[in-house]
């Protein structure tokens, strides 16, 4: 009995001895667009937009290989768009605008990690976002304003947002607690910013692919 409740003690110090959390800090940049399920009718064009996304993240190494992890971001989400139809009131009959909604994202993920020194990694996860603002930033120089168009974005876009998530990457080790790293992301939302308000009959969703760096600080060996 007394082998036996020694043999669980070092097997339990060995997995706590393995685990290893990380905090740190990652950057970089967001290109962004959106799904449309539906044609949209005085939205004749969609193109990506580019954006900021980072913050806080954190890391949690259990057996070696396994990891589990959040990150709190601040992500710059939205598209380039050209208005026509009723909406226009341009010499060339479309006029450009930035959909700009910014928000407030916690991605947790759940990975696979090689690697000691020099490492790689692939993360799966969901993104809970909640927009901080948002806004419609039309060519001055083509745009008069029109009553049509003024309640078509006067109401505001749906306040919360759930996406999936696959993240590629890698890092290295620059000193015995630091790692330097970084990830290649793609995020694809599965509920729509529209609602009965805003984009009504629409649907359309975010997506977006990010490119960020990083540095991570080992709190525990």
């Amino acid at each position: 009995m007394k082998k036996i409740v020694l043999f669980l003690f070092i097997t339990n110090f060995s997995t706590l001895y393995a685990q290893q959390h990380l905090i740190g800090i990652k950057g970089g940049i967001n290109w962004a667009n959106i799904n449309l399920p539906t044609t949209l009718s005085d939205l004749v064009l969609h193109e990506s937009k580019t954006g900021f996304i980072g913050g806080l993240t954190y890391e949690y190494l259990f057996k070696k290989y396994f990891s589990l992890s959040a990150d709190v971001l601040y992500a710059q989400y939205g598209f380039l768009g050209d208005r026509g139809g009723i909406y226009s009131r341009s010499l060339s009959g479309t006029e450009r605008s930035r959909y700009e909604y910014n928000y407030l994202s916690m991605p947790i993920k759940a990975g696979y990690r090689i690697g000691d020194k020099i490492y790689g990694f692939v993360n799966l996860g969901l993104t809970p976002s909640i927009l901080r603002e948002s806004s419609i930033k039309i060519d001055i120089y083509s745009y008069i304003v029109d009553p049509a168009f003024t309640r078509y974005i006067g109401s505001q876009p749906a306040q919360f947002d759930i996406a999936g998530i696959i993240e590629l990457g890698g890092g290295c080790k620059i000193k015995s607690r630091a790692f330097l790293f970084t990830s290649l992301a793609y995020q694809q939302s599965f509920t729509t910013f529209s609602n009965d308000n805003y984009l009504a009959g629409i649907r359309p969703r975010h997506y977006g692919i990010s490119l960020s760096v990083g540095l991570k600080y080992a709190i525990t060996k």
